[in-house]
């Protein structure tokens, strides 16, 4: 049985016996996650209504850096003390 676990990792397997997982820490399994950010046109749309910026419903940054709506992110404080992405406490930039 360990041969078929040893050519499974050999192979390129990420995937590992339950003996072997039960004693790594949780720290070290969920370790290489990686989150994918797009440069693209998505960048120009609010999150929580998908439209785009304008001059009359301009972009404001937050200092967790996520960017919406002014209009957008004060109604959803009406709801939410936090960032609708990482969930932190909403603060605003004091340079906007």
């Amino acid at each position: 049985m360990e041969n078929l676990n040893e050519s499974k990792y050999e192979g390129g397997s990420m995937m590992s016996s339950p003996e072997s997982s039960s004693k790594q820490p949780l720290s070290e399994m969920t370790t290489g996650i990686t989150y994918l950010h797009s440069e693209s046109e998505d960048e120009d749309v609010c999150p929580i209504c998908l439209e785009e910026y304008t001059y009359e419903n301009p972009r404001i940054p937050l200092k967790c850096t996520h960017i919406y709506h002014l209009s957008c992110i004060y109604e959803w404080l009406e709801r939410s003390e936090s960032c609708p992405i990482c969930s932190k406490m909403v603060q605003f930039n004091e340079e906007t």
